[in-house]
């Protein structure tokens, strides 16, 4: 694949990497203007380094919402993806995924995953044009039963945007919850996403490379992702388990045909804080949920992570940055490391100790 590998196999591919990530910090100019175009009023043309992007990359960026500085740039946009055949959203039902279900062009049909039978049907039947496959698989995800069955439909269809949207919380200690419930969390939040994700990549890329398009993944996380919460904690801790995977993953697919981002919005007005026990959706300021969606299907295949909010997204700018330069450099070491290790198929090779007063054999 032409464009984005940066680690070889290879013993040298270290050092390629990480001259290309050093390269931007070199290259920043006391004011911050690496990258600008000339005449571009209060926005930058970001160029993206030629080895490792095609030059039809070229994008002009937001500078409130991306840094200039060129290495910084590099780990936050990636490709604008073209439109997708077949999306899967789980949690399609209300809220944040129903409001991607509503935002994808008429061109990508839907499989829409919730338990709520009765919401898909009605959802499906209000987006519905001649042409567009829309399939409402109702089943709950908090069961190996359900997410076999949503694997199954997936794989049937050909998906190639995969929108891990479901999840779900509970206000208050976490001493003070059934366990059942706090289990139930893990196997929405954070089983379900790994699952799914794990199960339905290897196929969205073979597809992919087959077509010569690019597929996503959008892991929907929070902004309680990037601090302790008190009263909210397996919540906020399986969505700091979101956001890792998908800037982990972002790295380690660097250079297959596919775009990750984790999807981090503050409150917005959905159900699901009436659900965790507290109004967010009454909150000043909360989020539509379908502006949400927009936002995030626009950044797909521009940045690896998305705090939903110009305010909220330059509040954390300082934290998203720091993770970015953070996972490409851990990248480039233990993607290095990795590449040196025998495969399992390889015989490993037997140490040999002679011991004092013999020959070694």
């Amino acid at each position: 694949m032409e464009g984005r590998q940066v680690a070889s196999r290879g013993p040298a591919g270290l050092i390629p990497c990480l001259a290309s990530f050093a390269t931007g910090w070199r290259d920043l100019t006391p004011h911050g203007d690496a990258g600008r175009s000339p005449g571009a009023s209060g926005r930058a043309l970001i160029r993206l380094p030629e080895h490792d992007v095609p030059p039809h990359s070229y994008r002009h960026a937001d500078r409130t919402a991306f840094p200039s500085h060129p290495v910084v740039t590099q780990m936050l946009l990636t490709r604008r993806t073209p439109t997708h055949r077949m999306a899967l959203i789980t949690g399609a039902s209300s809220g944040i995924g129903e409001g991607f279900a509503e935002e994808l062009p008429d061109a990508t049909g839907l499989l829409l995953v919730a338990r709520n039978a009765a919401r898909l049907q009605a959802l499906e039947r209000r987006l519905t044009r001649p042409g567009r496959p829309i399939v409402p698989v109702p089943a709950d995800l908090t069961t190996d039963a359900g997410r076999s069955a949503v694997i199954e439909q997936a794989e049937a269809h050909g998906v190639d945007l995969l929108i891990n949207n479901a999840g779900r919380g509970q206000l208050g200690r976490v001493i003070d919850h059934a366990p059942e419930e706090e289990r139930a969390t893990i196997e929405l939040n954070v089983t379900t996403t790994l699952v799914l994700t794990r199960a339905l990549l290897p196929g969205m890329l073979e597809r992919a490379r087959a077509a010569g398009r690019r597929a996503g993944l959008i892991i929907v996380s929070s902004e309680a992702a990037f601090a302790p919460l008190p009263y909210f904690a397996t919540h906020a801790a399986s969505k700091a388990f979101n956001l890792v995977l998908a800037e982990s993953l972002a790295e380690e697919l660097r250079g297959e045909p596919v775009d990750v981002m984790a999807l981090c919005p503050g409150a917005t007005r959905t159900d699901f804080g009436r659900r965790a026990g507290f109004a967010a959706g009454n909150w000043p300021g909360a989020a539509d949920p379908r502006a949400v969606a927009r936002e995030a299907l626009g950044a797909l295949g521009r940045r690896n992570v998305l705090v939903s909010g110009r305010l909220r997204r330059a509040a954390l700018s300082p934290v998203t940055v720091q993770r970015a330069i953070a996972a490409r450099g851990l990248g480039c070491l233990i993607g290095w490391i990795a590449s040196r290790q025998p495969a399992d198929d390889e015989p490993k090779p037997v140490a040999r100790r002679a011991h004092r007063g013999t020959m070694p054999q």
